[in-house]
């Protein structure tokens, strides 16, 4: 179970998700961890944005950040398949700046789709705020292809209908 969901099973006190969030990591997350300067982390979402930052684009990727720049979202391509590839890819970055992949997302979805005209209006500030926000558009975007499929299927006659009103060959009525 993922810290975040553990924790808030029974818990939404800010300061203790703090207090107790280094209990689930070990190795270099760990060392990371005791590395921060004292009074640097505010609440739990600067901690955790400050983790995601920190293991996002560690060192150990093999990858340089242009590569990123060759990634486009694809016509054919839902939002939440381009989101996933492009997450993946970033995990393959070494080093980089979260506004450089911000702006670098931005500039891989398509234009003039809902999604882009809302980050064209409000940047992202954050990794978390840009896929909190492409997880709401993924979910309207496949409401809005379930609602295509069910006018489409809506829209055809069954097939006793259409064996109903079929002509054979010839032009004349049965």
């Amino acid at each position: 179970m993922h810290y975040r969901q553990l924790m808030t099973l029974d818990i939404g006190n800010d300061a203790l998700l703090c207090k107790v969030f280094p209990a689930s990591l070990q190795g270099q997350a760990l060392s990371w961890f005791h590395r921060l300067p004292p009074n640097s982390v505010g609440n739990f979402r600067d901690l955790s944005e400050a983790f995601v930052g920190q293991y996002l684009c560690s060192a150990r990727h093999k990858q340089n950040i242009s590569t990123l720049q060759n990634i486009k979202m694809q016509d054919n391509e839902s939002l939440r398949e381009f989101v996933k590839r492009f997450g993946q890819a970033v995990l393959q970055v070494e080093a980089c700046s979260m506004d450089a992949v911000l702006q670098i997302f931005k500039r891989s979805i398509c234009p003039g789709t809902p999604f882009f005209e809302s980050l064209a209006k409000k940047p992202p500030t954050t990794m978390d705020d840009l896929f909190r926000r492409a997880n709401k558009y993924s979910m309207l975007e496949d409401d809005v292809r379930a609602a295509t499929q069910q006018v489409l299927v809506a829209g055809r006659p069954s097939r006793g209908d259409a064996e109903r009103n079929a002509k054979p060959p010839d032009g004349q009525a049965v």
